[in-house]
Protein backbone atom coordinates (compact mmCIF):
# COMPACT_ATOMS: atom_id res chain seq x y z
CA UNK A 1 0.00 0.00 0.00
CA UNK A 2 1.26 3.24 -0.99
CA UNK A 3 1.28 6.43 1.82
CA UNK A 4 -1.47 8.05 0.52
CA UNK A 5 -4.64 5.87 1.28
CA UNK A 6 -7.52 6.25 -1.08
CA UNK A 7 -10.74 3.92 -1.36
CA UNK A 8 -9.51 3.14 -4.82
CA UNK A 9 -6.21 1.89 -3.97
CA UNK A 10 -7.41 -0.10 -0.92
CA UNK A 11 -10.38 -1.55 -3.49
CA UNK A 12 -7.11 -2.55 -5.89
CA UNK A 13 -5.24 -4.18 -3.32
CA UNK A 14 -8.32 -6.10 -1.92
CA UNK A 15 -9.04 -7.43 -5.72
CA UNK A 16 -5.18 -8.17 -5.73
CA UNK A 17 -5.05 -10.78 -2.79
CA UNK A 18 -2.92 -8.27 -1.08
CA UNK A 19 -5.00 -7.16 1.75
CA UNK A 20 -7.84 -9.65 3.40
CA UNK A 21 -11.89 -8.94 3.62
CA UNK A 22 -11.16 -7.74 7.22
CA UNK A 23 -8.04 -5.35 6.62
CA UNK A 24 -9.65 -4.15 3.94
CA UNK A 25 -12.93 -3.08 5.65
CA UNK A 26 -10.62 -1.36 8.97
CA UNK A 27 -9.19 0.64 6.10
CA UNK A 28 -12.30 2.05 4.84
CA UNK A 29 -13.94 2.02 7.78
CA UNK A 30 -10.76 4.92 8.66
CA UNK A 31 -11.54 6.79 5.81
CA UNK A 32 -15.12 7.08 6.47
CA UNK A 33 -14.96 8.22 9.78
CA UNK A 34 -12.05 9.77 9.55
CA UNK A 35 -11.64 11.97 6.32
CA UNK A 36 -13.23 15.75 6.35
CA UNK A 37 -13.64 15.26 2.57
CA UNK A 38 -17.08 14.18 1.51
CA UNK A 39 -15.79 12.41 -1.63
CA UNK A 40 -14.07 9.82 -0.32
CA UNK A 41 -16.62 9.20 2.43
CA UNK A 42 -18.84 8.50 -0.35
CA UNK A 43 -16.59 6.53 -2.29
CA UNK A 44 -15.70 4.67 0.75
CA UNK A 45 -18.94 3.59 1.43
CA UNK A 46 -19.39 2.60 -2.21
CA UNK A 47 -16.40 0.23 -2.06
CA UNK A 48 -17.44 -1.27 1.52
CA UNK A 49 -20.60 -2.45 0.08
CA UNK A 50 -18.57 -4.16 -2.63
CA UNK A 51 -15.99 -5.95 -0.49
CA UNK A 52 -19.66 -7.32 0.67
CA UNK A 53 -18.28 -7.88 5.00
CA UNK A 54 -21.35 -7.14 6.83
CA UNK A 55 -21.21 -7.23 11.32
CA UNK A 56 -23.06 -4.95 13.62
CA UNK A 57 -20.22 -2.31 13.87
CA UNK A 58 -19.74 -1.46 10.05
CA UNK A 59 -24.18 -1.16 10.32
CA UNK A 60 -23.82 1.21 13.45
CA UNK A 61 -21.48 3.65 11.21
CA UNK A 62 -23.00 3.78 7.99
CA UNK A 63 -26.59 4.08 10.53
CA UNK A 64 -24.63 7.03 12.02
CA UNK A 65 -23.61 8.71 8.44
CA UNK A 66 -27.29 8.02 7.25
CA UNK A 67 -28.36 9.78 9.95
CA UNK A 68 -26.15 12.82 10.78
CA UNK A 69 -23.54 13.30 7.48
CA UNK A 70 -23.34 16.93 6.67
CA UNK A 71 -23.22 15.86 3.08
CA UNK A 72 -26.13 14.11 0.90
CA UNK A 73 -24.03 12.14 -1.19
CA UNK A 74 -22.55 10.31 1.41
CA UNK A 75 -26.24 9.85 3.24
CA UNK A 76 -27.22 8.56 0.13
CA UNK A 77 -24.69 6.11 0.29
CA UNK A 78 -25.00 5.04 3.40
CA UNK A 79 -29.18 4.68 2.80
CA UNK A 80 -28.43 2.68 -0.70
CA UNK A 81 -25.75 -0.02 1.13
CA UNK A 82 -28.47 -0.26 4.25
CA UNK A 83 -31.26 -1.28 1.95
CA UNK A 84 -29.00 -3.92 -0.03
CA UNK A 85 -26.96 -5.28 3.11
CA UNK A 86 -29.09 -4.46 6.31
CA UNK A 87 -32.91 -4.75 5.50
CA UNK A 88 -34.01 -5.43 8.36
CA UNK A 89 -31.50 -3.24 11.38
CA UNK A 90 -31.95 -0.85 8.57
CA UNK A 91 -35.75 -0.28 8.75
CA UNK A 92 -35.93 1.92 11.40
CA UNK A 93 -33.42 4.54 10.82
CA UNK A 94 -34.52 4.48 6.94
CA UNK A 95 -37.87 5.15 8.01
CA UNK A 96 -36.55 8.32 10.12
CA UNK A 97 -34.76 9.40 7.01
CA UNK A 98 -37.88 9.21 4.78
CA UNK A 99 -39.71 11.20 7.35
CA UNK A 100 -36.73 13.75 7.88
CA UNK A 101 -34.33 14.00 5.31
CA UNK A 102 -35.34 16.91 2.16
CA UNK A 103 -32.33 15.92 -0.02
CA UNK A 104 -33.45 14.93 -3.47
CA UNK A 105 -30.14 13.04 -3.44
CA UNK A 106 -30.82 11.07 -0.30
CA UNK A 107 -34.71 10.05 -1.33
CA UNK A 108 -33.86 9.70 -5.26
CA UNK A 109 -31.42 7.01 -3.61
CA UNK A 110 -33.40 5.02 -1.76
CA UNK A 111 -36.17 5.46 -4.35
CA UNK A 112 -33.52 4.19 -7.18
CA UNK A 113 -32.79 0.97 -4.73
CA UNK A 114 -36.11 -0.37 -3.65
CA UNK A 115 -36.67 -0.13 -7.39
CA UNK A 116 -34.11 -2.79 -8.12
CA UNK A 117 -34.96 -4.56 -5.34
CA UNK A 118 -38.58 -5.60 -3.97
CA UNK A 119 -37.80 -6.04 -0.60
CA UNK A 120 -40.44 -7.76 2.05
CA UNK A 121 -41.29 -6.26 5.33
CA UNK A 122 -40.86 -2.23 4.11
CA UNK A 123 -44.09 -1.91 3.34
CA UNK A 124 -44.25 1.00 5.76
CA UNK A 125 -41.19 2.82 4.45
CA UNK A 126 -42.51 2.44 1.21
CA UNK A 127 -45.71 3.95 2.37
CA UNK A 128 -43.48 6.66 3.43
CA UNK A 129 -41.72 7.34 0.25
CA UNK A 130 -44.80 7.02 -1.66
CA UNK A 131 -46.69 10.06 0.49
CA UNK A 132 -43.22 12.34 0.25
CA UNK A 133 -43.66 11.96 -3.37
CA UNK A 134 -46.90 12.33 -3.31
CA UNK A 135 -46.27 15.73 -1.29
CA UNK A 136 -43.82 16.68 -4.11
CA UNK A 137 -46.11 16.28 -6.78
CA UNK A 138 -48.85 18.01 -5.22
CA UNK A 139 -45.95 21.02 -4.82
CA UNK A 140 -45.54 20.63 -8.27
CA UNK A 141 -49.04 20.49 -9.52
CA UNK A 142 -48.36 17.71 -11.78
CA UNK A 143 -49.78 13.68 -10.91
CA UNK A 144 -47.11 11.62 -8.51
CA UNK A 145 -45.51 9.77 -11.31
CA UNK A 146 -44.71 12.15 -13.39
CA UNK A 147 -42.65 14.05 -9.99
CA UNK A 148 -40.10 11.39 -10.33
CA UNK A 149 -39.02 13.12 -13.35
CA UNK A 150 -38.57 16.41 -11.16
CA UNK A 151 -37.00 14.56 -8.38
CA UNK A 152 -34.87 13.09 -10.63
CA UNK A 153 -33.75 16.65 -12.01
CA UNK A 154 -33.90 17.98 -8.28
CA UNK A 155 -31.02 15.62 -7.51
CA UNK A 156 -29.49 16.71 -10.98
CA UNK A 157 -29.20 20.31 -9.88
CA UNK A 158 -28.67 19.49 -5.86
CA UNK A 159 -25.38 17.45 -6.55
CA UNK A 160 -22.59 19.77 -5.64
CA UNK A 161 -24.28 22.45 -5.43
CA UNK A 162 -25.65 24.86 -2.39
CA UNK A 163 -29.22 23.39 -3.21
CA UNK A 164 -30.19 21.23 0.01
CA UNK A 165 -33.52 20.45 0.16
CA UNK A 166 -36.19 19.59 -2.36
CA UNK A 167 -37.84 22.61 -3.78
CA UNK A 168 -40.52 22.35 -6.36
CA UNK A 169 -41.50 26.05 -6.04
CA UNK A 170 -38.63 27.13 -8.18
CA UNK A 171 -41.20 25.12 -11.42
CA UNK A 172 -43.97 27.88 -11.17
CA UNK A 173 -40.75 30.14 -11.80
CA UNK A 174 -40.08 28.43 -15.25
CA UNK A 175 -43.77 28.27 -16.32
CA UNK A 176 -43.14 32.06 -16.92
CA UNK A 177 -40.28 31.62 -18.73
CA UNK A 178 -40.01 31.75 -22.40
CA UNK A 179 -37.12 31.42 -24.93
CA UNK A 180 -36.22 34.70 -26.78
CA UNK A 181 -35.51 33.32 -30.30
CA UNK A 182 -39.33 31.76 -30.75
CA UNK A 183 -41.26 32.37 -27.68
CA UNK A 184 -40.80 28.71 -26.62
CA UNK A 185 -41.91 28.26 -23.23
CA UNK A 186 -39.37 26.61 -20.46
CA UNK A 187 -42.83 24.52 -18.54
CA UNK A 188 -45.83 24.07 -19.27
CA UNK A 189 -48.18 21.95 -17.54
CA UNK A 190 -51.80 21.49 -18.09
CA UNK A 191 -54.43 19.49 -16.31
CA UNK A 192 -51.33 18.07 -13.84
CA UNK A 193 -49.48 16.68 -16.34
CA UNK A 194 -46.21 18.26 -18.69
CA UNK A 195 -47.38 19.11 -21.94
CA UNK A 196 -44.16 21.01 -22.91
CA UNK A 197 -40.51 21.22 -21.68
CA UNK A 198 -38.29 23.33 -22.83
CA UNK A 199 -35.22 21.93 -20.62
CA UNK A 200 -32.13 23.19 -20.71
CA UNK A 201 -29.85 21.97 -17.82
CA UNK A 202 -27.25 25.04 -17.34
CA UNK A 203 -30.25 26.89 -17.75
CA UNK A 204 -32.12 25.68 -14.89
CA UNK A 205 -29.85 24.96 -12.63
CA UNK A 206 -28.50 28.48 -13.08
CA UNK A 207 -31.50 30.24 -11.70
CA UNK A 208 -32.35 27.70 -8.80
CA UNK A 209 -28.70 28.48 -7.41
CA UNK A 210 -29.47 32.44 -7.69
CA UNK A 211 -32.87 32.21 -7.14
CA UNK A 212 -32.69 35.59 -5.30
CA UNK A 213 -31.71 37.26 -8.73
CA UNK A 214 -34.96 35.59 -10.60
CA UNK A 215 -36.69 39.05 -10.35
CA UNK A 216 -34.02 40.83 -12.25
CA UNK A 217 -33.31 37.22 -14.75
CA UNK A 218 -37.77 37.32 -15.37
CA UNK A 219 -37.08 40.87 -16.59
CA UNK A 220 -34.29 40.26 -19.13
CA UNK A 221 -35.71 40.32 -22.55
CA UNK A 222 -33.22 37.85 -23.59
CA UNK A 223 -32.47 35.58 -20.84
CA UNK A 224 -31.53 32.58 -22.90
CA UNK A 225 -28.83 34.65 -24.56
CA UNK A 226 -28.01 35.95 -21.46
CA UNK A 227 -27.39 32.91 -19.58
CA UNK A 228 -25.82 31.31 -22.63
CA UNK A 229 -23.15 33.51 -22.56
CA UNK A 230 -22.33 33.22 -18.83
CA UNK A 231 -22.53 29.52 -19.32
CA UNK A 232 -18.36 29.10 -19.98
CA UNK A 233 -17.48 31.45 -16.97
CA UNK A 234 -19.65 29.79 -14.49
CA UNK A 235 -17.97 26.74 -12.49
CA UNK A 236 -21.15 24.72 -11.88
CA UNK A 237 -21.45 22.78 -15.21
CA UNK A 238 -24.11 20.62 -15.98
CA UNK A 239 -23.20 20.32 -19.38
CA UNK A 240 -22.03 16.54 -18.73
CA UNK A 241 -25.34 15.30 -17.21
CA UNK A 242 -27.65 13.06 -18.69
CA UNK A 243 -31.28 12.85 -19.50
CA UNK A 244 -32.98 11.22 -16.76
CA UNK A 245 -34.55 7.60 -18.00
CA UNK A 246 -37.96 9.07 -16.05
CA UNK A 247 -38.50 11.55 -18.70
CA UNK A 248 -40.73 8.35 -19.87
CA UNK A 249 -42.93 8.88 -17.55
CA UNK A 250 -44.26 12.01 -18.88
CA UNK A 251 -46.80 10.80 -21.67
CA UNK A 252 -48.90 13.73 -22.14
CA UNK A 253 -45.72 15.60 -23.55
CA UNK A 254 -46.04 17.17 -27.13
CA UNK A 255 -43.06 19.20 -27.23
CA UNK A 256 -39.99 18.67 -25.94
CA UNK A 257 -36.60 20.79 -26.57
CA UNK A 258 -33.62 19.23 -25.20
CA UNK A 259 -31.34 21.90 -27.53
CA UNK A 260 -27.72 22.67 -25.71
CA UNK A 261 -26.97 20.22 -23.53
CA UNK A 262 -23.69 18.25 -24.90
CA UNK A 263 -25.91 15.38 -25.15
CA UNK A 264 -24.05 12.57 -26.57
CA UNK A 265 -27.25 10.15 -26.01
CA UNK A 266 -30.90 10.31 -24.85
CA UNK A 267 -32.88 7.27 -22.54
CA UNK A 268 -34.88 4.64 -24.75
CA UNK A 269 -37.78 5.19 -22.24
CA UNK A 270 -38.35 8.83 -24.61
CA UNK A 271 -39.99 5.94 -27.26
CA UNK A 272 -42.89 6.07 -24.55
CA UNK A 273 -43.50 9.65 -25.19
CA UNK A 274 -46.71 8.32 -27.80
CA UNK A 275 -47.96 12.15 -28.13
CA UNK A 276 -44.75 13.85 -28.73
CA UNK A 277 -45.22 16.77 -31.84
CA UNK A 278 -41.53 18.46 -31.51
CA UNK A 279 -38.17 16.89 -30.34
CA UNK A 280 -35.35 19.46 -30.57
CA UNK A 281 -32.07 17.44 -29.77
CA UNK A 282 -30.41 20.47 -31.62
CA UNK A 283 -26.47 21.69 -30.68
CA UNK A 284 -25.54 18.26 -28.89
CA UNK A 285 -22.81 15.62 -29.87
CA UNK A 286 -25.58 12.94 -31.11
CA UNK A 287 -23.47 11.10 -33.74
CA UNK A 288 -26.11 9.15 -35.17
CA UNK A 289 -30.29 9.32 -34.89
CA UNK A 290 -31.61 7.50 -31.98
CA UNK A 291 -33.70 4.73 -33.65
CA UNK A 292 -35.62 3.92 -31.00
CA UNK A 293 -37.35 7.71 -32.28
CA UNK A 294 -38.41 5.49 -34.97
CA UNK A 295 -41.98 4.36 -32.48
CA UNK A 296 -42.56 7.61 -32.62
CA UNK A 297 -45.70 7.97 -35.07
CA UNK A 298 -47.23 11.18 -33.92
CA UNK A 299 -43.94 13.42 -34.17
CA UNK A 300 -44.12 16.03 -36.82
CA UNK A 301 -40.80 17.81 -36.54
CA UNK A 302 -37.47 16.76 -35.30
CA UNK A 303 -34.47 19.21 -35.21
CA UNK A 304 -30.96 17.55 -34.91
CA UNK A 305 -29.20 20.57 -36.76
CA UNK A 306 -25.66 21.25 -35.64
CA UNK A 307 -24.40 17.81 -34.31
CA UNK A 308 -21.70 15.08 -35.31
CA UNK A 309 -23.70 13.13 -37.71
CA UNK A 310 -22.13 12.01 -41.32
CA UNK A 311 -25.08 10.33 -42.24
CA UNK A 312 -28.61 8.31 -42.09
CA UNK A 313 -28.18 4.73 -41.84
CA UNK A 314 -31.17 3.31 -44.64
CA UNK A 315 -33.26 2.04 -42.27
CA UNK A 316 -33.84 5.32 -40.67
CA UNK A 317 -34.40 6.80 -44.57
CA UNK A 318 -38.35 6.85 -44.70
CA UNK A 319 -38.21 7.89 -41.26
CA UNK A 320 -36.60 11.24 -41.40
CA UNK A 321 -38.37 11.81 -44.53
CA UNK A 322 -41.22 12.02 -43.07
CA UNK A 323 -40.19 14.65 -40.49
CA UNK A 324 -40.58 18.25 -41.26
CA UNK A 325 -38.06 20.86 -41.92
CA UNK A 326 -35.52 17.88 -40.64
CA UNK A 327 -31.55 19.50 -41.02
CA UNK A 328 -28.77 17.47 -39.88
Amino acid sequence: MNEEVTPEKIQKSFLDGDISREETTDLLISLINGSEDAKIRTASINVLEEVDFKDENIFKILENHLISDEDANVRASAARVIILNFQDEGLEPLEWTTKHDKSPLVIKAILDTYEIKNIPNHEELKKNINKLLDTFALNLGVVSEEARFFLDLEAIFSNGTKQKEINPLDYNKFKTLNNCMDQSPWLVIKNMRVEVLNLNFFNWGYIKQNEELFNSFSRLKYLDVYLNNIRKYNIPNFDLVGVPKSIGLLTSLKKLKLSRNNLHSIPESIKNLHLLLELDLSHNQFQEIPHFLKPLTSLEHLNMKCNNILSVPESMNNFVNSIVDFRL
